[in-house]
C-alpha cells in the first residue's frame, strides 16, 4: 500500500471526527485524531472529558464476522491492544468503534477483554446493537 493510501481518511473516522466536534460544541468532550505519522499510533483518537477523564478510542473498518487480535492480523494489533488495556486500567473511557459494512457499535474495553476471553477475536453477533454514538455518549454521561 502506498503512503497515500494509507493516510486517506476512511468513513468511520470521518464519522468519529463529526462525533469529537459535536462533543466538543456540546461542552461534554475534546477529541482529536491521532496522526498517523507516529510509527505505530497508540490509538485512532485520544481525548478527554468534561471533568479530566482520559478517552482512548481504536476505529477498525472490517467487514467480516469477527475483529482478529494479533499480529498479522487486519484487526487489532497487539500494540492497539495494549493501549486499550492499558488506558483502561488508568481509569481511562477506552474503546473500539468497529464498522462492519454498513453498520458501526462500539464497545467499551472491559466488555471486548470479555468477549474474547480464550479467543482471538472480538465476535460481530455477541456485540449489543446500540448505536455506536450512544455508547459513547452513555460512558460519557456515566463517567
Amino acid at each position: 500500500m502506498n503512503n497515500l493510501a494509507h493516510r486517506m481518511t476512511n468513513q468511520l473516522e470521518t464519522d468519529v471526527r463529526a462525533l469529537c466536534r459535536t462533543l466538543y460544541d456540546e461542552r461534554l468532550a475534546y477529541g482529536f485524531k491521532v496522526p498517523e505519522e507516529m510509527s505505530q499510533t497508540p490509538c485512532d483518537f485520544f481525548g478527554w472529558t468534561n471533568r479530566g477523564r482520559a478517552i482512548v478510542i481504536e476505529c477498525k473498518q472490517v467487514k467480516r464476522k469477527s475483529l482478529p487480535i494479533g499480529a498479522g492480523t487486519n484487526g487489532l494489533q497487539p500494540h492497539q491492544w495494549n493501549a486499550l488495556e492499558l488506558a483502561h486500567r488508568c481509569g481511562a473511557l477506552s474503546f473500539l468503534i468497529w464498522r462492519n459494512g454498513e453498520d458501526t457499535r462500539a464497545i467499551g474495553f472491559s466488555q471486548v477483554a470479555a468477549l474474547s476471553a480464550g479467543r482471538r477475536s472480538v465476535e460481530w453477533p455477541l456485540l449489543a446493537p446500540l448505536h455506536w454514538t450512544e455508547v459513547i455518549r452513555r460512558a460519557l454521561q456515566d463517567g
